[in-house]
């Protein structure tokens, strides 16, 4: 995923803020029957408030794409999501749903919430293709809303080369290269040797007791007298 094109908002971009916003929600209030609230925001205060990030086109730095989002305690709230008609099916509202996510992991928050209209049909297919449940519907004056949740996995970045733990082939191949022989043989030679030992022990105290079964057979080793 790539945040190219996509950045905070500035003063400068209140125009295009609104601009797009209405372009975006404007053929909604019809089929609702009042003004979506995005169209009545106070943009300049979102803006001033770091909560609005624009997309712009890659080749114009026109503003086609925006989103309002809000930092809570457990969780980010989507609170808009507008893209100009003319740059629809061009892959920027996948963008800046995946820019949402980002946002979300880099505040360390947990998930992202958000609702939409009843009569938004097409957002009502759209959220669940990104991860997105449903969790309730509630009714807010004259706003029936769809309540969604999109919990975030935290993602464990792949170690790379320098902190990839060793497979076993490789353990034995280090060994061989610390040891100058085979992993596997030293314990083998540890039991060898500690068999010579043992040998050069056992023939030690055989000869002693050789020795000295001769001196008691020589009679002038106790008195003349024959042993036995």
């Amino acid at each position: 995923m790539s945040n190219e094109g996509i950045r905070p908002a500035g003063t400068a971009d209140v125009p295009a803020v609104k601009s797009v916003t209405d372009e975006a929600y404007r053929p909604y209030i019809a089929r609702i029957g009042v003004v979506p609230m995005p169209m009545e925001a106070d943009h300049a205060a979102n803006v001033a408030a770091g909560r609005v990030f624009v997309a712009e086109d890659l080749m114009t730095a026109r503003v086609i794409g925006l989103v309002v989002v809000e930092a809570h305690p457990d969780h980010l709230f989507l609170d808009s999501i507008a893209v100009r008609p003319d740059a629809r099916g061009t892959g920027v509202g996948r963008r800046l749903l995946e820019f949402v996510d980002a946002r979300a992991r880099a505040l360390g928050l947990p998930e992202v919430r958000l609702y939409t209209n009843a009569m938004m049909w097409e957002n009502q297919r759209i959220y669940p293709k990104f991860g997105y449940e449903a969790v309730g519907r509630r009714v807010d004056g004259p706003y029936d809303r769809i309540h969604y949740r999109k919990r975030l996995v935290r993602r464990v970045p792949r170690p790379g080369p320098a902190g990839r733990q060793p497979s076993g082939h490789q353990v034995r191949a280090m060994s061989l290269r610390t040891s100058g022989r085979p992993a596997g043989r030293s314990s083998a030679s540890s039991r060898t040797r500690r068999v010579s030992v043992f040998l050069r022990g056992f023939c030690t105290v055989a000869r002693r007791i050789a020795a000295s079964f001769d001196a008691y057979r020589d009679p002038r080793s106790h008195g003349g007298r024959p042993f036995g």
